[in-house]
């Protein structure tokens, strides 16, 4: 199993940011705190204990008014194929057409555009998306806490509890290698957390992952990390 999380260094190396689109406000709703709570639970097939499972809803109803800006002199670099920023998640048509080709699960990619520091649209080699990725796990930590020595990473407090129970279970963990593609929430994390970085946090089964290696998807190699 491998963990996704871009980091911030990456935003430097981007210099590009999603903003509104010219004349337009971001109505994606992906930034509210109550976004846990509009989760439809599902029925899993399994008898593990202390997991739940979520489908998160979509926006394709509402505008989503949402671009890429890039810094004067950035616009003609090429974006990694898959990235997160501003606790938002964001994937190259490649990538796309990888996870719906391996995965059922109904995910949400909405078309966005690049564009240049005065507001023109950049032609790019293939289409991006803004990625909402819809299949959450609730997990019910153990009493371990992990420690950053055992997997690399300072885990997030409010979604990556259930870390120390991950490392020490197997029947867990090869509940989880079914799932291709998921993201994790705390029980009262839409309550607690200040931050929503957790937002672009993404795990990945080891299928997935050789399927990019295989396709030559690119991300900073920093920010994938294999889990023990």
């Amino acid at each position: 199993m491998y963990r996704f999380l871009s980091k911030l260094a990456t935003l430097d190396r981007l210099q590009a940011f999603p903003v509104p689109i010219p004349g337009r406000e971001i109505r994606t709703g992906l930034g509210l705190v109550h976004y846990e709570r509009k989760m439809e639970p599902l029925e899993i097939n399994s008898d593990i204990d202390g997991v739940r499972l979520f489908k998160a809803p979509i926006f394709q109803t509402r505008p989503t008014g949402l671009c890429l800006k890039f810094h004067e002199g950035y616009e003609t670099r090429d974006l990694p194929d898959i990235w997160g920023c501003f606790c938002k998640l964001f994937v190259s048509q490649t990538v796309r057409n990888i996870i719906e080709r391996i995965d059922d699960f109904e995910h949400e990619f909405t078309k966005i555009e690049w564009i240049d520091c005065n507001d023109q649209v950049v032609e790019t080699d293939q289409n991006y998306y803004l990625f909402n990725q819809r299949r959450w796990l609730q997990i019910i930590p153990s009493d371990q806490i992990v420690k950053k020595s055992e997997v690399s990473f300072f885990p997030e407090r409010c979604s990556e509890d259930f870390l120390g129970r991950l490392i020490n279970d197997a029947f867990l963990c090869e509940y989880l290698d079914g799932f291709p593609i998921w993201q994790s929430f705390g029980k009262d994390s839409d309550i607690q957390v200040k931050s929503l970085r957790y937002r672009s946090i993404l795990y990945l089964n080891k299928d997935l992952v050789e399927e990019f290696k295989n396709n030559n998807i690119t991300y900073y190699e920093s920010s994938l990390v294999e889990l023990p």
